[in-house]
C-alpha cells in the first residue's frame, strides 16, 4: 500500500518506512488513517499537522503527530 505525503508547499514525497497502517472506515463517512514513521524515512520531517496524505486514491489531511521514543531512537505518530 503506498503512501504519499504532501507537505504544505505542496512537495510530495513517497513514505517508504512507515509500520503499523491502520484505516477505519465508519458508516458516517468518517474515517482513521494512523501510522508510525521512523528518522530513516526520508519523509519523517515532513510528517507534521496540516500535512495531507495520499492513501486509495484519496487524500487525508494529519490532524494530530505524537513524536515518541522507544530506547534511545524517536519516531512519529500520525
Amino acid at each position: 500500500m503506498p503512501l504519499l505525503i504532501e507537505d504544505l508547499y505542496g512537495k510530495h514525497e513517497p513514505l517508504t518506512l512507515f509500520k503499523e497502517l491502520t484505516y477505519n472506515g465508519k458508516v458516517n463517512g468518517e474515517k482513521t488513517l494512523t501510522f508510525s514513521i521512523y528518522p530513516d524515512d526520508p519523509s519523517f520531517e515532513l510528517i507534521r499537522p496540516e500535512a495531507i496524505v495520499h492513501f486509495r486514491n484519496a487524500e487525508d489531511i494529519i490532524r494530530q503527530v505524537n513524536e515518541k521514543e522507544f530506547g534511545n531512537k524517536s519516531y512519529k505518530q500520525a
